[in-house]
């Protein structure tokens, strides 16, 4: 009895998935528009605000509704349904143990599409994740499997494609030279920047960290002048890269810094583990792209940084340079194609001035805090009194311009109660140094957080307080790997709890929902940023607009002002019946799958919100 190729399929995958093979080129096939030329909207490993962007996004004209291809025959291991994350996606599992994903799909096509609305019904629910059995639903090469769209949160129509080996480990489709893809554009670097890494050491006389444009020099880059530096110095660069055709500022997949000609650091970006992609936040500069929107990548490894993207790396990536010393800096950007280009600079050990030219940097601010040191600038150039738990320390200013003097002091000496300077007393507005590796609790005036051990990437000291019902943790410049929990009281009484929650207070007085969990007067909550937190309360039910109630169609826009939509629930003739949602729209919709079953009866739609208004619409159709 001759065995069928879809049993022989799944008698196979188990021996063949114990151990990873290496793939040809020719394996795999592009998934949108094969044997085109093709455009991408963004690459493997680029800095994204919270995670590593995983795969490829193929562009589709700016348009929905592309055929999708599999990029290789298998079957599909998962299939789900979501308003937000990859949307709707399909994940096939390949006989050599790796797996393609498709993600934003506009639809799926048949027998997917069935598979999924029975599993819909049969749950009444529009999001649903479904793992097939083995062999369940088989896919040859280049099958069509479904419609390209902008599902879930997609920033526009395309498709995200991925390639996973058998850890589900992504790996870098362009390494397998898809010929649809051009790219003869070397990587583009607009700006670098040197940071100081202890209180000892400068840049341009200052501790600050200080960035610099690339100037262009044919198809390389450069900076003219040498720039004086002493001590310990962290170098950062920003930049991206283009493939031909399309202006998207892609990532850059490996980055090598040489010190006078000698690999000092080397990182390469051709896999990511999910476990690690909030490591993201400590390979980029978080402070910077949350106050500029810049994401600098470290050319130095911080603590806490647990990525297996680096290679080569001598002291962590930083440099020691003394008075008298000389570097030549090298950092050499290669896109997946190879191609290379190089910014070049050059930095010159000098012993700090004490009596610097220039505006001090960071002088809008009386008090700041970086990386532990603290830096009080004052116009009062006397030397000042630090107290620390009543005891007194005496320094002087670490350097002055002709106006104002900087004063550095070391958090690792004490956190200072007060700063005497001439005869004015600073508060330095810190709370606690929070340490990374131990469990820790903050006790405030109305409030407690409660930080796990490995909450935060390393140890950092915390501002909180609560001023008129504000929960204020301080600036969003502190990442976190992990949540912590905030329990908070109200100084007055709050009548309504069902009601009210907790909102992360925005810019332009917007307001975000969080959510938290009355117990008796306390409200607690969850968050991994900090920043500003108060209490609102929601009474609006949620907004139904009526766009179609025909036969054929049936579609709202629903809209929530407050804490938004938690669920909503459509019935024909007290039956449950599916609707699709489109988040980035507020769009519900069902489209009738049988001409000759046409919409009729009595049709109810229950939408309600995240803590508990609802609002119902009834229409006879």
């Amino acid at each position: 009895m001759k065995l069928s190729k879809l049993l022989i399929l799944a008698l196979l995958f188990p021996l063949i998935t114990l151990g990873q093979q290496s793939v040809s080129d020719a394996y795999f096939q592009f998934p949108i528009q094969p044997g085109q030329v093709n455009y991408l909207s963004g690459s493997m490993g680029e800095l994204r605000a919270s995670h590593f962007h995983a795969g490829l996004d193929i562009k589709t004209n700016g348009r929905e509704g592309l055929n999708v291809y599999a990029s290789a025959e298998g079957y599909i291991s998962r299939i789900r349904t979501s308003t937000s994350g990859y949307g709707n996606a399909i994940y096939i599992q390949h006989p050599n143990g790796y797996t393609t994903v498709y993600a934003h799909l506009m639809e799926f096509k048949e027998p997917m599409a069935s598979y999924v609305r029975a599993a819909q019904y049969s749950r009444e629910s529009f999001e649903v994740e479904l793992y097939p059995k083995a062999g369940e639903l088989p896919i040859t090469k280049g099958q069509i499997i479904a419609l390209s769209g902008n599902t879930g949160s997609s920033g526009g129509p395309h498709l995200h494609f991925e390639i996973r080996n058998a850890n589900q480990i992504v790996l870098d489709p362009l390494s397998y030279k898809f010929q649809e893809i051009s790219d003869d554009i070397a990587p583009i670097v607009e700006r670098f920047a040197l940071r100081p890494m202890d209180i000892q050491s400068r840049v341009n006389d200052q501790f600050a960290r200080m960035d610099f444009p690339a100037q262009r020099s044919g198809s390389d880059y450069t900076f003219a002048s040498p720039i004086e530096v002493n001590g310990l110095i962290g170098i950062e660069v920003l930049a991206h890269d283009k493939l031909n055709g399309a202006a998207n500022k892609n990532g850059v997949h490996q980055i090598e810094m040489k010190v006078d000609g000698k690999t000092h650091f080397k990182q390469k970006i051709d896999n990511i583990n999910f476990d690690l992609q909030r490591q993201i936040l400590v390979l980029a500069d978080y402070a910077t792209a949350q106050q500029k929107g810049q994401r600098f990548n470290k050319l130095y490894v911080d603590a806490g940084n647990k990525l297996n993207f680096y290679s080569n790396v001598v002291e962590n990536g930083i440099l020691s340079i003394s008075n008298g010393e000389t570097k030549n800096i090298e950092i050499i950007l290669t896109d997946s194609y190879e191609n290379s280009s190089t910014l070049s600079f050059q930095l010159i050990g000098k012993e700090p001035n004490e009596n610097i030219n220039g505006n001090l940097i960071g002088a809008d601010k009386t008090v700041s805090l970086t990386s532990g040191i603290l830096s009080i600038i004052d116009n009062d150039q006397q030397d000042a009194n630090l107290f620390v738990k009543g005891t007194p320390y005496h320094i002087k200013p670490s350097y002055s311009n002709s106006t104002k003097a900087n004063y550095l002091w070391d958090l690792r000496f004490g956190i200072p109660d007060s700063i005497r300077i001439g005869g004015k007393t600073i508060l330095p507005q810190i709370s606690a140094m929070v340490p990374a590796s131990k469990s820790y609790t903050y006790r405030g005036r109305g409030f407690t957080i409660q930080f796990p051990a490995n909450a935060s990437f390393e140890d950092f000291y915390l501002n909180a307080s609560e001023k008129e019902g504000v929960i204020d943790l301080g600036e969003d410049i502190i990442p976190f790997l992990n949540s912590f929990t905030v329990n908070y009281t109200p100084r007055n009484e709050v009548n309504n709890k069902a009601k009210t929650s907790i909102y992360e207070v925005r810019s332009n007085n917007r307001y975000s929902y969080v959510g938290g969990n009355w117990i008796g007067n306390s409200i607690s909550f969850s968050s991994r940023t900090l920043g500003k937190y108060t209490l609102r309360e929601d009474l609006a039910a949620p907004q139904i607009q009526q766009l179609s109630l025909t036969k054929d169609l049936i579609s709202f826009r629903i809209t929530d002002d407050m804490s938004g939509i938690l669920s909503f629930k459509a019935t024909l003739n007290g039956k449950w019946i599916l609707m699709k949602y489109e988040s980035k729209k507020n769009l519900i919709w069902t489209d009738n799958p049988d001409p000759n079953l046409p919409f009729s009866g009595e049709l109810e739609l229950v939408v309600t919100d995240n803590v508990g208004n609802i609002q119902t619409f009834k229409h006879k159709i």
